[in-house]
């Protein structure tokens, strides 16, 4: 019996002489190629994620195991209730992000982008799972804090939804039950743009209410917070990604140009969504808790600073975010 290879891999793709720099929907992938870069960008970022792998037991957490044990009921809330909700989307997308995208992506470098963002998040999911089972008095106590509180479920609705419908795509797409056509590429493109604001939107204000313990509390939970850093500046790499990709296909993509016309509401309705969940968040997180360094307000002006620059940087505003609200963040990121 002899397979046909064409099904698996498109051996006509021509693309190393045709030059075509499609990043999503154009000639199906074949033979892969780093002789003929059509986005350098997406290497760059890539080598440097590759060179700043590392392990999730690389620190010890003895002293982060004391400093819990110890620490007030506030504090405590403030360290597990954010651990909860990252351990939970970085499941999500060590299992999805490459994964529902794969279908659609037709250029070498961003698939290799993707696939080593995923690899990424599993070692993300399993870095929270570390420090929970070194220091958490009851390790499966993180499962129920995700599953049982509804306001770490809710967090990131607007953008799940949005990453269901690519799923769903992925697959009509795959048995060639749909078209390669505009209605097609909107879709995917507002799922690379889901993506996008989880990485960019999303996670800012957990590491922001993970960084504040240490950097109030003399250092309380220090090496825990360390590891979320490695996680943070990850994610910068991950954002700045995704931020080439959608910025590509608005200003070069012929039919990107035409998704940022028909879905520029939608897609201002997607980080307006997500701006007004962590604003949510916030008060679930720090209402009637002291913490001493951040406080509601603050927190949310944060995220107002994080939703300006998300707007101004893809060209949906022209207002200046101003300086950063939470100073420390910049040193932890710096």
């Amino acid at each position: 019996m002899t397979t046909n290879t064409n099904s698996i891999m498109n051996l006509e793709n021509d693309t190393y002489k045709t030059k075509e720099n499609f990043l999503i929907l154009g000639q199906p992938l074949g033979l892969k190629d780093t002789i003929n870069i059509h986005h350098p960008k997406l290497l760059e970022l890539y080598d440097q994620l590759k060179n700043q792998d590392w392990k999730e037991d690389e620190l010890s957490f003895t002293q982060d195991r004391i400093d819990l044990l110890k620490a007030s009921k506030e504090v405590k809330d403030l360290f597990k209730f954010n651990i909860a909700y990252q351990f939970e989307i970085d499941s999500l997308l060590s299992e999805m992000y490459s994964t529902l995208l794969a279908p659609f992506v037709t250029d070498s470098q961003y698939s290799d982008m993707l696939s080593i963002i995923q690899y990424n998040e599993g070692l993300h999911y399993r870095s929270y799972l570390f420090i929970v089972r070194k220091i958490f008095p009851e390790p499966n106590e993180i499962f129920d804090l995700v599953l049982k509180t509804q306001e770490v479920q809710d967090r990131s609705n607007t953008t799940f939804k949005i990453i269901e419908v690519l799923k769903t795509a992925g697959h009509k797409y795959s048995l060639g039950l749909i078209e390669n056509d505009q209605e097609l590429f909107n879709t995917v493109f507002k799922g690379v743009f889901a993506f996008y604001v989880l990485e960019r939107f999303n996670f800012m204000s957990s590491f922001a209410t993970t960084f504040v313990i240490p950097e109030s509390y003399d250092g309380l939970l220090m090496n825990s917070a360390k590891t979320v850093l490695k996680i943070a500046l990850d994610e910068l790499i991950h954002w700045q990604a995704g931020e080439y990709v959608i910025k590509h296909l608005m200003n070069e993509d012929p039919r990107g140009k035409i998704a940022l016309e028909q879905c520029r509401s939608e897609l201002i309705t997607i980080i307006e969504e997500a701006r007004g969940a962590e604003k949510q968040w916030s008060k679930f997180i720090l209402n009637n808790r002291e913490v001493v360094g951040l406080n509601v307000n603050l927190l949310n002006d944060y995220v107002d600073w994080n939703y300006k620059h998300v707007m101004k940087t893809l060209g949906f505003s022209t207002e200046n975010p101003g300086e950063i609200p939470i100073k420390f963040m910049k040193e932890w990121l710096d």
